[in-house]
């Protein structure tokens, strides 16, 4: 999950036993899927829209102002609505530049409003002279439009600080930060990230102890704080405040932490780094060095979700006709319920109910589970016939729907699998740092199907990793229609 290359450990770091992650996540009251949230980076990225479509409407505005002071309106003229669209783009140029590298939710101080808009407006001036077209409109109406976007631009900020400040929209805005290491560092980091973030920023301090860098048990360490409060969704990033004396166990570190869903960085105070700057986020005195190489950001997700509403619905509504065909064809074989709810572990290693149509003369969800077989005899004929074209797999839209899983993701096995797997596989648990999905990568490059045999649940769990690391809606696409392909053409199916 992470660029650990970056690093070298010779020092060892003692992680916590994933069977403990993934069987107390059983009891743990924690969402299945990732909470709606919309980070400032979002919320600045909506302002610069917005202010765009401000300039836009203010050169309407201003038509309606020159009407009342001069009596009469200006000419129906197209190009006088493009010079309008034209200055908006350019202004969202001009700020997009000015905001690069800051995390401001709206537009900044009042100053650089107007600054943004008067480099704005100058450039539109130097394109009109510079195609003869300023004698054509008005010089009053111009300077209208510029008084006008200026004042509803502040007011838009205005108004976006008083929904942060009086709570509205702070719970959603504010970034969950954990500390973890030295002390100092992580104090004096503190004080950088309230004021680099206008206090908008919770953050959780963990001060490392002699056990949590050394070979002894993590029960009870900051580190295992660490580990249960992730667990429970508490941070958006966390980063490790290292001395240059422990560098040495920074690869250790990441790796104890690798199958929580959040951003792992790397703060660093030492001068002797400085030939890193280029490429780094810098706070005073200190290195802030982003481990981190998932591409899925909050856009990101927020665009793979509507994929997931809009192409699941489809699906579903497509589906209706063959579940209720084979939703009959399972009750008429065989007593026993249509439907097979089974316990698998979601996002976050929390706990789903992933819905299929029952296969087999069994309904297993305990602490031992017997994987089936190609010729497992507890698999009925018609669950033989559903399980060889994944149509067992077509009530999981439900759980996409639900939010619970995606359309595209690692696929999501039994408990009593995921904690054989997990202790036996290195990879294997960052595999729920991303919700599970009905296919996947590793599925559509035939890893599917029963895998007592290790290699292939390696080769499996290195398949998703890939998908995690190297994510886009393209890929997503390319495994979406890829799928139809693996289920009728590969013959391990399961």
């Amino acid at each position: 999950m992470t660029n650990t290359h970056l690093f070298e450990s010779t020092h060892s770091v003692p992680r916590i036993s994933i069977a403990e992650v993934v069987t107390g996540s059983n009891d743990r009251a924690t969402e299945s899927h990732p909470r709606a949230r919309i980070t400032r980076r979002q919320i600045a990225d909506i302002s610069i829209v917005l202010d765009a479509l401000i300039v836009c409407s203010a050169f309407v505005l201003a038509q309606y102002l020159y009407l009342i002071v001069y009596g009469t309106g200006l000419s129906s003229d197209a190009n006088y609505a493009l010079v309008g669209i034209v200055t908006g783009l350019l202004h969202y140029v001009v700020t997009r530049t000015g905001q690069e590298g800051t995390r401001q939710l709206g537009s900044g101080s009042t100053w650089s409003v107007f600054r943004h808009l008067l480099i704005t407006f100058a450039i539109v001036i130097v394109i009109g002279y510079a195609l003869k077209q300023a004698e054509v409109h008005s010089r009053l109406w111009f300077g209208l439009s510029l008084i006008a976007a200026f004042v509803l631009i502040s007011l838009k900020n205005r108004i976006l600080d008083r929904l942060v400040a009086t709570g509205m929209l702070r719970e959603y805005v504010v970034e969950r930060i954990a500390l973890f290491g030295d002390a100092s560092i992580a104090t004096q980091f503190k004080s950088s990230l309230e004021r680099e973030h206008d206090n908008l920023c919770r953050v959780s301090v963990y001060e490392s102890g002699a056990g949590d860098g050394g070979a002894r048990a993590i029960e009870g360490t900051a580190l295992h704080r660490l580990i249960a409060d992730g667990l429970q969704d508490q941070f958006d990033r966390i980063v490790f405040c290292i001395p240059p004396a422990q560098i040495d166990q920074v690869k250790g570190l990441v790796d104890a932490i690798s199958f929580l869903p959040a951003r792992i960085e790397i703060c660093l105070a030492q001068a002797e780094l400085q030939t890193l700057r280029s490429s780094l986020l810098i706070a005073p005195g200190q290195l802030l060095v982003s481990i981190d190489d998932r591409p899925q950001d909050a856009w990101g997700a927020m665009l793979k979700r509507i994929m997931d509403l809009a192409l699941g619905s489809i699906f579903l509504v497509i589906s209706i006709p063959v579940l209720i065909l084979a939703a009959i064809a399972v009750k008429l074989e065989t007593a026993g319920t249509v439907f097979f709810r089974q316990r698998r572990h979601g996002w976050n290693h929390s706990i789903i109910t992933v819905w299929k149509l029952r296969t087999m003369t069994v309904t297993e969800d305990g602490a031992a589970i017997k994987q089936a077989t190609p010729e497992d005899p507890r698999i009925t004929r018609v669950g033989r016939f559903l399980r060889n074209t994944s149509i067992d797999e077509l009530p999981q839209l439900i759980n996409v729907l639900g939010g619970e899983m995606s359309l595209v993701g690692p696929r999501p096995h039994a408990l009593a699998h995921n904690v054989h797997y997990s202790e036996r596989i290195a990879s294997y648990a960052s595999r729920h740092i991303v919700k599970p999905g009905m296919t996947g990568w590793a599925q559509v490059n035939g890893l599917r199907g029963n895998s007592e045999d290790i290699a292939k649940m390696v080769a499996r769990a290195e398949a998703d990793i890939w998908y995690i690391r190297n994510w886009s809606i393209l890929l997503d696409l390319k495994i979406l229609l890829m799928t139809p392909f693996a289920v009728f053409f590969q013959k391990n199916a399961g």
